[in-house]
């Protein structure tokens, strides 16, 4: 059986990911004809979508929007991704 992730760890990754997006979103608004930019900005994307997937299989949702609501709102429920 798989061992769990370190959390702390791959919040860390979902941060730096989303980091990086961002810039390069700022980026791209000055140079929307970089081609590499754009190629490193979907290279990206995905990988953060995925550090993301990964973090919400172990630990819950990162934002409301990703709650998988079944017969109670989790949202609520703890921890935070920012907490212990």
């Amino acid at each position: 059986m798989a061992s769990t992730p370190d959390r702390k760890k791959l919040l860390k990754e979902v941060m730096e990911y989303d980091f990086v997006l961002n810039e390069l979103i700022l980026f791209l608004d000055t140079h929307p004809n970089d081609c590499e930019a754009l190629d490193m900005y979907r290279d990206i994307q995905v990988k953060c979508e995925q550090a993301k997937a990964r973090y919400e299989e172990h630990f819950g949702a990162l934002c409301s929007s990703k709650v998988k609501a079944k017969d109670q709102w989790t949202w609520l429920a703890g921890p935070w991704p920012w907490e212990n």
